[in-house]
C-alpha cells in the first residue's frame, strides 16, 4: 500500500517484535515510509485515520484451520473469545475518522458476529463483506459516518 499510496502516511502495527523487524527489512528493500508501532491492534496509534487495514487474529481455539496457516505464529491465528469482534470494532470506531473505511479480514464464520457489533458499536455504519476465492465471506468492509 505505501509503494502505491505515495502521498500517505502509513503505519504499520504488530504485538511482534520479530513481525516489525520483518516488515522493516521489506519496508527498506522497497523504499517506502512506514511508521512502525509495536502493540496490540490498534492501541499504539494517537491519532484518527482515514484508512484502518487489519489482519487481525479470527481464529477460536475451537476451530479447524487449514494446511495453509500451519506456519503461522499461533499468536497471528487465535483469539480467546466470541467478544473479539467487539473488541476490535471499539478501537476502529475511536480511531477511525468520520467518512472512513476500514478493511478487516475475518474468520470463516464470522459474518453476523462482525456485523451485529459493528451495528451495535459504530455510528452511522455501513457494512459489506467480500468474499475470498473460496466464495467465503473473509473481508469486512466497514465505512463510518454518513456517506
Amino acid at each position: 500500500m505505501a509503494k502505491h499510496l505515495k502521498t500517505c502516511e502509513v503505519f504499520a502495527i504488530d504485538i511482534s517484535e520479530n513481525a516489525l523487524k520483518i516488515a522493516q527489512k521489506n519496508a527498506q528493500k522497497n523504499k517506502v515510509k512506514i511508521k512502525f508501532l509495536k502493540g496490540n491492534f490498534l492501541e499504539p496509534l494517537k491519532q484518527k485515520v482515514d484508512i484502518i487495514v487489519s489482519n487481525p487474529p479470527y481464529v477460536l481455539k475451537s476451530e479447524k484451520i487449514g494446511t495453509e496457516v500451519r506456519y503461522e505464529p499461533k499468536i497471528a491465528l487465535y483469539i480467546k473469545d466470541k467478544k473479539f469482534p467487539e473488541k476490535l470494532l471499539s478501537e476502529v470506531s475511536k480511531k477511525l475518522k468520520d467518512k472512513g473505511v476500514a478493511f478487516l479480514e475475518i474468520g470463516k464464520n464470522q459474518k453476523q458476529l462482525f456485523k451485529k457489533a459493528a451495528e451495535k458499536i459504530i455510528p452511522k455504519v455501513k457494512i459489506e463483506f467480500l468474499k475470498d476465492y473460496s466464495r467465503i465471506n473473509r473481508i469486512a468492509k466497514i465505512k463510518k459516518g454518513s456517506f
